[in-house]
């Protein structure tokens, strides 16, 4: 065996940390790619949007502190609602005879003033009667109190 191989050396701590880099990059595009992943535009407060799991137009109150979050007013009270599940309701263009319409909300480039968020003690407040989508009350559980 050569004297030289028996001396290890540590590989180059830059080169590594490049390679590594590209390849969590490569894994989270092929990743995004597969799982149909995209970015949704922001909702304002007092947009129309249409709830899918209730199968309902309802109106956006605020953005929720939790990411792509929001809490939307129903006739069941305010519930909180992930983004994937809100669509923002189009309207009717006017001055037009023929049934065009617009996106009520523009992108997110274009939006310049940011979703209004409410404080945390705001919160309870509003989802004080959280219910379940059959409209059954979700009672909280009295805890031990020694």
């Amino acid at each position: 065996m050569l004297p030289a191989l028996l001396y290890p050396a540590l590989p180059d701590a830059k080169t590594i940390a490049r390679k590594e880099n590209e390849r969590r990059i490569l894994d989270a595009k092929c990743f995004s790619m597969h799982h149909r992943a995209r970015d949704f535009s922001k909702l304002l407060p007092g947009e129309e949007v249409w709830v899918t799991d209730a199968k309902a137009s309802e109106s956006v109150v605020a953005s929720y502190f939790t990411p792509r979050s929001y809490l939307v007013n129903t006739p069941q009270g305010t519930i909180r609602s992930n983004r994937y599940h809100l669509i923002p309701m189009q309207t009717a263009v006017e001055g037009s005879d023929s049934p065009t319409y617009a996106q009520s909300s523009t992108p997110v480039q274009e939006q310049s003033p940011v979703a209004q968020q409410l404080p945390m003690n705001d919160i309870p407040e509003l989802l004080a009667t959280s219910r379940t989508r059959s409209g059954r009350v979700n009672q909280k559980p009295t805890r031990l109190d020694l």
